[in-house]
């Protein structure tokens, strides 16, 4: 390369200080109508907001860490509001100039500044990416640090955020920086305080294969572009041109998912996938060691954790490891002030991942049909932030500390903890079929007298599929589909209860408790809890797995013995559903939930860099001694 293109000079535009005359609106500028970010798809988001202000991208400002290193932040405005103005800061791996068009306009549109921040590594910004980095907490002080120093900030900053973006607000709130007054944190995996790691793709020593895979493969590569070391990066792009450089992989090798998860060792499936370097590896390397210390340096929240700030927690009907339940009572109990411990809120919707831009009304999820599920999120999340950034009290008085959607019931409910402080629990005990060829027993409130127990072979090279044929489920776990077909595998064990009597209202934790045994070293058991229709499908509620050797705690590893019986709990996570009066209850059990998680290879050894597996003979036992019993969350059935 020649001296003279080493040497090319791009000049930079001003640092951004903003006046009074930045925010001026202007002879010629006028208050919109509707929001510039209206969609015609859900109108009912915009309900109650109208625009009180014009906006506009005001610059682009590369803000300094404390270690140098500067992150491209963009600041979105509202023109002709009296200054000082609160901030929203959102902080994003994955464009901000392209990120949340809607809410790009809305804040702005209702008089707070948005910062949209690229974080470390991805971008516009400088440094190294590492997905899951615990040096996000230390970026966001920094950045809140800068926001509160500015003429034009009324020193109360906000922080929203969903999925990654609702984990960088999180690690944020644990921080507790004097001016972080306030938090929308949504579809998150950021607590790592009981048997989750890894953002919650690793839950109980079992990845989210699926999930993590696509995550990381299509939205997150190790690298993003830029211009050559020589050129000053935030001059490179403060140039209009810069733009038609995309930072990201534009078009990655095609590629049959399913077919391609298969593979051995899945140490390697991202390489053999033609993608670009992800932490994919380093992941799956550390996975079979959930103490291991590389899961702490991710600085996802623990019981070690204080907070000091209201928050809003939301999370989906169907999202398997989302922390707002978690985060909910974590953030409540640590509080360090009544303010924070008196203000700790959760949402929990009708909604897929990320999908608070959705609703109709009538709504039909794959098969379960969950009526109106239209909800004002956008005015939720404003009335929220001027609440805590702008003392608007009126805003939030009136709100329950906990709402819930009931699928089956298609109703919101409230209560004012999480679970719902009216839950009772529901004991129905596995009872095995006197045939037990059949693969087939029963729900029964009464424990089982002495029987057999109930086995099946578990082949790693021919798993039990997380999801029936044609299912409509994501990657992440959302999601409905009939799960009958399934049952014709000679690998699932299957258990249905009677007709219920009257209509049954499941909220809150679910839980089962059974004594099995393998001839495996170790294996996995997972279960899947169904509604049985009248015309016999069986729809999904919720689910669960464990990895035999984690069964005592993610830190201690606890070989089997075979033919001996062991005791383990399976989380099946929360449900909010109505199962109608005529219709059963179904407890599918095998010992794979594949892609969705990786599968145990059964050898006892790391299933992440092994090719080698075993077939697993794995039984389930019910009996006097021996009572496997799922525990269900009932709450009083409201009318309706």
């Amino acid at each position: 390369m020649s001296p003279s293109a080493r040497n090319m000079a791009f000049s930079a535009e001003p640092v951004l200080k903003f006046t009074e005359a930045d925010f001026a609106a202007g002879p010629d500028v006028a208050v919109p109508a509707q929001s510039s970010g209206f969609d015609p798809a859900v109108p009912h988001l915009f309900d109650g907001l109208a625009p009180r202000y014009a906006s506009k991208l005001l610059g682009t400002r590369f803000i300094a860490m404390r270690d140098g290193v500067r992150l491209s932040t963009d600041f979105h405005v509202p023109l002709g509001a009296k200054l000082p103005l609160p901030v929203i800061l959102v902080r994003t791996p994955y464009g901000k100039n392209m990120a949340m068009p809607t809410l790009r306009a809305v804040f702005p549109e209702q008089g707070f500044v948005l910062a949209i921040q690229d974080i470390r590594g991805r971008g516009e910004s400088e440094g190294m990416f590492v997905a899951n980095l615990g040096i996000e907490r230390e970026d966001g002080y920094d950045t809140v640090e800068w926001l509160a120093r500015q003429s034009w900030c009324n020193g109360r900053i906000g922080a929203w955020g969903s999925s990654y973006l609702g984990e960088t607000a999180a690690r944020l709130a644990a921080m507790r920086h004097p001016n972080h007054r306030a938090s929308i944190i949504m579809f998150d995996g950021s607590n790592a305080a009981g048997d989750y790691r890894n953002g919650a793709f690793l839950q109980g020593g079992v990845t989210m294969l699926w999930g993590l895979f696509n995550w990381l493969r299509h939205y997150v590569p190790a690298i993003s572009y830029g211009p050559p070391p020589w050129i000053d990066r935030e001059a490179w792009f403060s140039q209009s041109w810069s733009k038609l450089y995309p930072t990201q992989p534009v078009q990655l090798p095609p590629l049959d998912m399913m077919q391609h998860l298969r593979g051995l060792p899945v140490v390697d499936l991202m390489k053999t996938s033609g993608a670009p370097p992800t932490e994919f590896d380093a992941m799956m390397r550390h996975s079979h060691d959930p103490s291991d210390p590389y899961w702490e340096a991710q600085g996802f929240l623990t019981e070690r954790d204080e907070f000091d700030a209201p928050a809003l927690h939301v999370a989906g009907l169907q999202e398997r490891g989302d922390s707002a339940f978690a985060n909910v009572n974590l953030f409540r109990e640590k509080s360090i002030s009544a303010m924070s411990r008196d203000n700790q809120y959760l949402l929990l919707c009708p909604t897929p991942h990320s999908g608070y831009m959705g609703g109709s009304a009538d709504t039909a999820w794959g098969p379960r049909r969950l009526g109106d599920t239209r909800f004002p999120y956008l005015k939720t999340f404003v009335d929220w932030f001027g609440r805590w950034l702008r003392d608007e009290t009126d805003k939030t008085q009136d709100w329950p500390k906990v709402r819930y959607y009931v699928a089956g019931l298609n109703r919101w409910r409230h209560s004012d903890c999480w679970p719902p402080r009216s839950q009772e629990s529901l004991c129905l005990y596995l009872h095995g079929a006197a045939d037990t060829q059949l693969r087939r027993g029963c729900l029964a409130p009464d424990a089982p007298p002495d029987g057999a127990p109930s086995c099946f072979r578990y082949d790693p090279q021919d798993p039990t599929p997380s999801d029936p044929p044609g299912a409509d489920l994501d990657s992440m776990g959302s999601g409905y589909a009939d799960f009958s077909p399934l049952e014709l595998r000679p690998d699932i064990l299957i258990y249905t209860g009677a007709p219920l009597e009257s209509d049954l209202d499941i909220v809150g934790h679910v839980t089962l408790d059974l004594y099995v045994s393998s001839s495996a070293r170790d294996t996995d058991f997972a279960a899947v809890l169904l509604e049985v229709e009248e015309t016999g499908a069986a729809i999904n509620i919720t689910h669960g797995i464990v990895r035999m050797r984690f069964r005592d705690g993610l830190d201690k590893t606890v070989w089997m013995e075979s033919g001996q019986v062991y005791p383990v709990q399976i989380d099946m996570w929360i449900a909010s559903v109505r199962i109608p009066k005529g219709r059963r209850l179904r407890l599918h059990i095998s010992s794979s939930r594949f892609p969705f998680y990786d599968r145990n290879l059964n050898t006892g050894g790391d299933n992440a860099t092994e090719t080698e597996s075993v077939v697993a003979e794995n039984c389930i036992h019910h009996s006097l001694a021996h009572a496997s019993r799922l525990t269900l969350p009932i709450v009083p059935a409201a009318d309706g």
